[in-house]
């Protein structure tokens, strides 16, 4: 919040969201998508809201992929279910840098310090694995605003560091009990990638082979 009031500014602040592709569809292959929500107009307030995740909505695809264009070097990719029709030529998959790869390599150092011991996601560590990303706690919205005790958790990461082979984005809608990313979403994302990483039979990081740490990834 403090950033995007005193460095960015309701200008700088559009233009990443616009960079990002939040507010438009991903055009994944799969009918039904959204364009997710925006501010329909900006107020005082609205520079301080938006930062912290008020105020905008993003679907789990745009938030992927953009986890993955982290993870790709600053390269968004657009995402897709289909990989391929037997005999059809695949189309050339639409890309574009969101990125550059100076402010790409520091941010991925940023995500890998939420996945470590002193991080709010040290439950996302797989051991042998590092792991990047970010923990999100969301309180739903209703007709007459944010509705008491309705939450949702969210832990999206990307793993390994050294050679990004997966994103795994686990959403939790409406936990009971404890509400917080870091805490039922985090674990959650550590078991399917664990068993992705072996299926995949993607080697352990040389770097923290046989250590419980952190890092980044692929695409979705």
């Amino acid at each position: 919040m403090t950033i995007a009031r005193k460095l960015l500014g309701e200008t700088r602040l559009k233009r990443w969201i616009k960079q990002f592709g939040f507010g438009r569809k991903t055009g994944i292959d799969f009918p039904g998508e959204t364009a997710g929500l925006l501010p329909s107009y900006w107020s005082g307030s609205t520079i301080g809201n938006v930062p912290i995740g008020q105020g905008i909505s993003v679907t789990a695809i745009q938030l992927a992929s953009v986890y993955a264009a982290i993870a790709n070097g600053g390269t968004w990719v657009q995402p897709h279910l289909v990989d391929h029709v037997q005999g059809e030529k695949p189309p050339a998959p639409k890309s574009r840098r969101i990125l550059s790869p100076g402010v790409d390599r520091t941010l991925l150092q940023m995500l890998k310090g939420v996945v470590s011991d002193t991080g709010t996601a040290a439950g996302a560590g797989i051991p042998g694995y590092t792991v990047a990303g970010k923990t999100g706690t969301a309180q739903k919205p209703g007709p007459h605003g944010y509705e008491q005790g309705k939450y949702v958790a969210t832990f999206v990461g990307m793993v390994p560091a050294s050679n990004p082979r997966l994103v795994v984005l686990v959403t939790i809608d409406e936990p009971h009990g404890v509400i917080f990313g870091g805490l039922v979403a985090a674990p959650a994302f550590a078991q399917i990638a664990g068993f992705d990483l072996q299926y995949l039979e993607v080697p352990p990081d040389l770097a923290s082979r046989g250590a419980h740490s952190s890092a980044s990834a692929g695409t979705p």
